[in-house]
């Protein structure tokens, strides 16, 4: 296949040419934001899976989805070993400052600015200096401890976006290297946003221990998120995420190849698509434009990796 039109292009979060076999997860994740918009309870979600079975892929997803909506978002992935006070101040500062041009959440805003400035100082958060009309309500997530700051913070947040008619969404990758501290300040934060109701939904990704984490951190945080597994697809989804980019773009793939690029990567995303990148040959068939994929006679789909995106283009 053509490297210039080759639909397969795996890496680290890339999003694949065809989104197969997670359309329940993107419908749970529509109707949670659809419902947080229309001022409605519903559960934030941590989607739970090992590593290159496509979170980080469905999490931007969902974040394009949201904005979309008309959603704010602020989108995180968290590295091990920084802290979440330092991740949050620099996008809830624009995002305070995309609130406040609404006329009838000016004020709150503001007051909002100066309550994350009492914030950022209290956790000697490093970060430009900006100017803010009103000071922030002094005791107000400025102790220095987070698992009562942070809900204080968000709260402001929340209270901001409905005083404007907009919702916010939080989008946090590689959740379960947070912190022990990290993780029950934002659990509890979630908890208090909705308890009083207020537009913020919260979806996260992780490694399967992060429900256990979650649960150590506060027993209730079961109840308070969807914890969806994230595993390889099945068989009909991952012939479809190979078969439908190739036929877009004027090709086909023999059975046999398909069946193969299926066996080997075993569902799993990043395999897939550097499945389909290595495995099969192409040829033009005669009298027609399209090309097919035929399984190899001589070597197998050769990958270090289980996904199956890379057994499939280099033909």
């Amino acid at each position: 296949m053509d490297p210039m039109t080759n639909p397969f292009a795996p890496g680290a979060g890339t999003r694949p040419p065809a989104l197969a076999g997670r359309d329940h997860v993107i419908a749970a994740a529509e109707i949670a934001l659809k419902r947080v918009q229309a001022g409605r309870h519903a559960k934030s979600q941590m989607l739970l899976g090992l590593r290159g079975v496509g979170k980080t892929v469905l999490l931007n997803w969902i974040a394009e989805l949201a904005e979309d909506a008309g959603y704010l978002t602020v989108v995180l992935e968290a590295p091990e070993g920084q802290r979440l006070a330092d991740m949050l101040v620099p996008p809830l500062r624009s995002v305070l400052f995309r609130l406040s041009r609404v006329e009838r959440a000016r004020d709150v805003a503001n007051r909002g600015l100066g309550v994350l400035r009492r914030f950022a100082g209290a956790f000697k958060v490093k970060y430009a200096d900006w100017e803010v009309g009103v000071d922030g309500e002094p005791g107000r997530a400025d102790s220095g401890r987070l698992e009562s700051d942070l809900p204080d913070l968000l709260l402001t947040i929340g209270e901001t976006a409905k005083a404007a008619d907009r919702a916010v969404a939080l989008f946090i990758d590689g959740v379960q290297y947070l912190t022990a501290e990290d993780l029950s300040a934002l659990i509890v934060s979630m908890h208090k946003l909705e308890q009083r109701g207020l537009p913020v939904v919260l979806f996260g990704a992780g490694l399967p221990q992060l429900a256990a984490l979650a649960g150590e951190a506060k027993s209730y945080a079961e109840r308070l998120f969807e914890f969806p597994p994230i595993g390889p697809l099945d068989a009909d989804a991952a012939r479809k995420a190979v078969r439908e980019p190739v036929r877009e773009e004027g090709a086909d793939i023999d059975e046999d190849a398909l069946a193969r690029v299926v066996e080997q990567t075993k569902g799993t995303r990043t395999s897939s698509k550097s499945g389909a990148r290595t495995r099969g040959t192409a040829r033009r068939a005669p009298r027609s434009p399209r090309r097919t994929w035929n399984a190899p006679r001589t070597r197998p789909c050769a990958t270090s990796t289980r996904d199956f995106s890379a057994c499939a283009s280099t033909a």
